[in-house]
């Protein structure tokens, strides 16, 4: 189950061609991946790469184990998610990961998850509070106007 700690959207420097896109962002990751990029999936959309970060400035040694991250890009919007997979990593070592990224695919970290929003999630995760119950959706914020 994919988790929503420390999630930053990044836009990615347009010009990039849609159908190039993935190709682009896939040879991208690899500078920056302990031991390669795989791509889940890849529609006309949407393409997830999957890779491991070594903290530190990727020194082995320097900053720990590898961080699991999964990249989302979205091809229509020249957007990518970058999303670390797990809860055991530090905060400040998830947003270096995030960071270096952001760094590799040549684009800027314009949102992040607050902290608030991820400690609600790992209380969920460990069963320490119960999942709302309403339904009801709530609006998603425009973050164009930020």
């Amino acid at each position: 189950m994919p988790c929503f700690f420390c999630i930053a959207v990044i836009a990615i420097v347009a010009g990039i061609a849609a159908a190039s896109a993935a190709d682009e962002v896939e040879a991208k990751l690899g500078d920056v991946a302990a031991s390669g990029v795989r791509r889940g999936v890849d529609t006309q959309s949407v393409a997830r790469f999957d890779l491991e970060v070594l903290p530190g400035g990727g020194r082995a040694g320097s900053g720990g184990g590898a961080v699991p991250v999964a990249v989302t890009l979205y091809k229509a919007h020249s957007r990518v998610r970058i999303q670390v997979m797990s809860h055991a990593v530090p905060h400040a070592t998830a947003h270096e990961v995030m960071e270096r990224v952001a760094q590799a695919l040549d684009g800027e970290i314009v949102t992040r998850s607050d902290v608030a929003s991820e400690t609600r999630v790992q209380q969920l995760a460990r069963g320490a509070v119960a999942a709302p119950t309403d339904p009801t959706p709530r609006p998603t914020p425009d973050l164009r106007s930020r």
